[in-house]
């Protein structure tokens, strides 16, 4: 039996996130039916168990991360102007251009989350996890897309449609997405609930809930840039014993490239998770979660590029 939201919890969760002036929860789509690959278990374990190595990044670009996370809540628009340029400053756009800079960074602090909310399972309010034990990675690439077609991407509200992740996918906005799109506000902010399926070794579905924020910032070039900070306010429920799926933030900053219809795409999250035995200080459990996340950046650039359409099955 796949695990469903209480009504309590569901009342609750939209409660508080109204209070907390975030978007409201709604239903659950129903899962698509998923088909397991037999013989794919011991395969996929020592996919994981053998992954190489993920390097850290550098302090500089490390520092910058997690102050983008904080910056993209609290911070005046030229100090998010100020971190977009040191962006500028520390990466060489030509390179990445040609590939992607991937690794892992250091971890949030409890500052960092102090002013998200969280929620125990049966929706009362909470206080923040130990952060310290949530993983960070990052994927840092070009994503051939302009800003017209990534708010298309962004704002549709089925990203289960377009992106095919999920078993289930819901969005609900608590303000009005398109005058975000007009540029009549310069923040916006939802919440939904994902259910998603992993295969073996794994072969489990869980459901979690999500609460996401997009910040616009104007910069010095008369273009845009365009922050989301997306988390999970209380753990995955899972349909069976074992995994865990326990705490998640993921930052995203897209920037105009210049002289290029092209975004740079900065992606740092930080997770706990485990699952098959395997946790997120895993090598291996790193490299399979970054190769997730160069997927999910393939997949925008297309959609950028050709238009939105239904993800193949």
């Amino acid at each position: 039996m796949r695990p469903r939201a209480t009504r309590p919890f569901r009342t609750a969760v939209r409660t508080l996130i109204q209070r907390a002036g975030r978007a409201r929860l709604g239903r659950r789509r129903g899962p698509r039916a998923r088909r397991r690959i037999p013989g794919a278990k011991r395969a996929a374990t020592a996919a994981i168990a053998s992954g190489c190595t993920v390097h850290p990044a550098p302090t500089d670009l490390d520092s910058l991360m997690r102050t983008l996370w904080s910056d993209v809540d609290r911070g005046r628009d030229d100090v998010l102007r100020r971190d977009l340029a040191a962006i500028d400053d520390l990466l060489d756009l030509d390179a990445l251009g040609r590939g992607e800079a991937r690794g892992s960074q250091g971890n949030l602090t409890d500052d960092s989350v102090s002013d998200l909310t969280f929620l125990t399972p049966d929706g009362a309010p909470a206080d923040p996890p130990d952060v310290s034990l949530a993983t960070g990675l990052h994927l840092i690439g070009e994503v051939p897309c302009t800003e017209g077609p990534l708010l298309d991407v962004m704002l549709y509200p089925d990203q289960g449609e377009i992106y095919g992740n999920y078993a289930g996918y819901f969005r609900e906005y608590d303000d009005d997405p398109e005058a975000f799109r007009r540029g009549e506000v310069d923040r916006l902010s939802w919440s939904g609930e994902i259910q998603a399926f992993i295969p073996f070794p794994v072969g489990a579905t869980y459901t979690y809930f999500f609460i996401a924020q997009v910040r616009r910032v104007a910069l010095d070039s008369g273009e845009s840039a365009y922050l989301t900070r997306t988390w999970m306010p209380t753990p995955a429920a899972w349909d069976k014993d074992g995994p865990a799926f326990e705490q998640d933030y993921q930052l995203e900053v897209f920037m105009p490239i210049p002289d290029r219809d092209a975004m740079l795409h900065v992606y740092p999250i930080w997770r706990v998770m485990r699952a098959a035995g395997f946790d997120m200080e895993v090598s291996g459990m790193q490299v399979v979660t970054l190769d997730q996340m160069a997927k999910w950046d393939r997949r925008t650039g297309e959609l950028c590029t050709k238009g939105l359409h239904p993800a193949e099955e």
